[in-house]
């Protein structure tokens, strides 16, 4: 599996073989520099993942993991990776189409090659190996969890596939008149940092609003972002083209108070994402009462145990003291 992802290839939509140069590289869905760093404790943070972190009471772990290894994926080459996301790499970020877009289009290239790996690779590889040596109830249990994350995983690789051809095509002709963003500026450096894709299912009043098992459909998304900023840092959501479901989703947000708001996007980031990449010192100050109850949301989002309808509505936990600084968006 190592070797796999350390391998990697271009997913640049001009990628070939006249037009890459140099390697391929380490690309960080977070910011090594503008972030990872100003969160880090001695060069690491901590960071989840299900496939191979579980503790003494089955809930994800967290390890350590230096920043140079942080966020990475070996999704392009050293050329394409310079001259695609320089704007955001080298200025500082602004609330505008561009710089929400770039952020948007490196999480959704980082999910589509993630899932693209697990559906060619991972899944039929562990289907062969995993269960070798177990009892008959077992090797049933284990297929069929295999069968469960695999088919979550073709039916999100179909919908990044859709996206990706729209990003590239506006990336390809630098329009970014389709794009809409939502930001919300801190005064605060995060104490965590997450960049992903979204379907969203349910809002933060719980209410749903549509169904992401649907396989009929190419269900709506949005991407997240959580970044550090020379100012402190910002909540930034994205998507391209018109989406009533992103709409209403970022709404919700929006309706809630500046000192509810960083509580929610707590929530938020621990229920849904595996890449989320903590500052140690943080982490250590939280209680073991809190930080299981960050890790059960870790755990929420597998198939064997599913979410709730209200897993974003406020559960009183109170965790972090950002400052909103103001809220930035295109949306009418």
């Amino acid at each position: 599996m190592r070797k796999y992802f350390d391998t990697g290839y271009c997913l640049h939509p001009d990628a070939s073989p006249t037009t890459c140069v140099g390697p391929i590289v380490r690309a960080h869905t977070v910011s090594r520099s503008g972030s990872l760093n100003r969160i880090a404790q001695e060069g690491h943070v901590y960071t989840f993942s299900s496939s191979q972190n579980l503790s003494n009471d089955d809930l994800i772990a967290p390890r350590l993991i230096g920043v140079k290894k942080a966020s990475t994926f070996t999704g392009f080459c050293k050329r394409h990776d310079n001259i695609t996301f320089e704007p955001i790499e080298r200025y500082p970020f602004r609330s505008i189409p561009q710089h929400t877009f770039l952020l948007g289009y490196r999480v959704l290239c980082h999910e589509l090659f993630n899932k693209k790996a697990n559906v060619e690779w991972v899944f039929p590889y562990q289907r062969r190996h995993l269960d070798r040596g177990k009892s008959r109830e077992d090797q049933m249990m284990i297929q069929f969890q295999i069968h469960q994350l695999n088919e979550g995983n073709v039916i999100g690789l179909r919908g990044l596939v859709h996206y990706k051809t729209t990003y590239d095509t506006a990336l390809r002709a630098e329009d970014f008149s389709d794009v809409y963003y939502y930001v919300v500026r801190l005064s605060t450096t995060p104490d965590f940092l997450c960049g992903a894709t979204h379907m969203p299912d349910i809002d933060f009043t719980g209410r749903v609003l549509q169904d992401i098992g649907d396989t009929s459909i190419i269900v709506d998304h949005l991407t997240f972002s959580l970044i550090a900023t020379e100012s402190g840092g910002a909540i930034v959501f994205s998507w391209h083209g018109k989406s009533d479901i992103a709409e209403q989703f970022v709404k919700s947000l929006d309706a809630l108070s500046d000192y509810e708001l960083p509580h929610a996007i707590v929530r938020f980031t621990f229920e849904y994402f595996e890449n989320v990449f903590v500052s140690p010192n943080w982490w250590k100050g939280l209680d073991g009462t809190t930080q299981r109850r960050l890790l059960q949301r870790q755990w929420a989002g597998l198939p064997a145990t599913g979410r709730t309808d209200d897993c974003l509505i406020d559960d009183g936990l109170r965790v972090v003291n950002w400052i909103i600084a103001s809220r930035e968006t295109n949306l009418l």
